[in-house]
This record gives C-alpha cells, structure tokens and sequence, in this order.
C-alpha cells in the first residue's frame, strides 16, 4: 500500500469495504487528504456507485460541495446534535436558523419587517423597500422582525426585460471579484446585495465598479428565519 498514490489507496479501501457486500457504508472524511482532481474523479464514481448498488451510504464530511454533490439528504450537526435534516435544496436554501445560515454561507442576509401576511404571501419592508414572498407553510403571521435571505445564485442581474420576477431593485456596482470561473459581483442597492454572474455576463453587460444595475429575485427564491 506505501507505493500507491493517496487516490488509489482510497479505491483499494473502498474496494475492501464493498467486497462484503455492506448494506450500509460508513465513510468518515473519505477524500479529505486527496488533490482536487483525483478527489473530482472518486466523487463521480462514488455517485455511479450509489446508483448503481443502490447502497446506503453515510457520509461524514466537512465540505459542503461534497455534500451538495453526493447527498440525496443532509443532515447538520452543530454542539453534538443534528439540527436540521433535508435535501440540498432545503438546507442550502431554506436553512432553520441563522446559525445554519451562516454555517451554509448564505451571503445575502437583511433586516426585514413583516408589513402584511396573508394565507400565501409576506409583504415585507426591507430598509424602506417593498419586497413580497411566497409565505413558508409555517411561519407565523404574529412574526414582526424577521431576517430574509436569499443566496446569491438566485438574483439576476440585468435589463428584466424577459424576467417574471416580481422584486426588482436598482443599485450600483460596489466591486467585482474573479472566482474562477464565475464572477462575484457586490451591489449598494439601499442595501448591501451579493450575487453571482458568468464570465460572459460580465462582459455583456459591462459591469464594473460605478456601474448602475437593475436586479431581479422571485418571490419563492426568498427565505425568511425568525429573529
């Protein structure tokens, strides 16, 4: 085993697990120690794995893009306890608390007053600006303070010209940050905005610092954690 690289010890010891034939896989930390490429390449054959053996697996991680790639259910444990279980979708984008919030890096994240609240919508007042949501099933409508939240992917920059989005701000260009290969591009909106672009949409649109922009987010993109 000393003369294998770390990527195929890590498939000799997946291959030791599997030979038994386990009816559950417990796997603690399993590409933690391995390059991005050979770490890229086990998760894909991890993923054709479990569809294929149909296997239970339980992973334990720290990375949130291994568990955004791999898991059908996530669950989040915080001091000892699980807190929150869902799909990626749920925790990602409707965590239950600003703990979890935070720990998922859900950038944007605003002090918001509930203005009216009916059987499907919250109209909110957010730093004197009107924003409307689909109401969560189980919010409160005695609820006052609140804080929305809503991650960066899920607001569109541009004309709204072909856009059904029903919130629509105007703000100006703060900074623009290379990641690869998207762009983050920070907004002054009346209040501060993250989102995230391509390449291509930089350019596009020209954005750049000083620039005045129109953002776009609907309704059910929204999140709303209780103070």
């Amino acid at each position: 085993m000393t003369t294998l690289s770390g990527g195929e010890q890590q498939k000799v010891a997946m291959a030791r697990a599997l030979a038994c034939y386990p009816k559950v896989l417990l796997l603690d930390e399993p590409f933690s120690a391995l390059d991005e490429r050979t770490k890229s390449r086990l998760i894909h054959e991890m993923k054709a794995l479990h569809h294929h053996e149909r296997l239970t697996v339980v992973h334990v991680t720290h990375s949130q893009e291994e568990a955004l790639q791999l898991a059908d259910r996530i669950a989040i444990m915080m001091d000892g306890r699980i807190v929150q279980v869902g799909t990626p979708s749920e925790i990602f984008s409707r965590p239950s608390s600003m703990d979890i919030a935070d720990f998922v890096k859900v950038e944007n994240i605003w002090k918001a007053r509930v203005n009216e609240c009916t059987h499907d919508t919250l109209t909110l007042d957010l730093y004197g600006y009107e924003v409307r949501m689909a109401r969560p099933e189980q919010f409160d409508c005695t609820e006052r303070e609140v804080r929305l939240l809503i991650r960066p992917e899920d607001i569109v920059v541009g004309s709204g010209a072909r856009t059904s989005a029903r919130n629509r701000f105007h703000g100006v260009i703060t900074a623009v940050e290379q990641r690869g290969f998207y762009h983050v591009v920070r907004i002054d909106c009346g209040f501060p905005v993250v989102t995230v672009v391509t390449k291509n949409s930089v350019e596009e649109l020209r954005l750049e610092v000083g620039a005045s922009v129109d953002i776009f987010f609907k309704t059910t993109a929204l999140h709303v954690v209780s103070v």
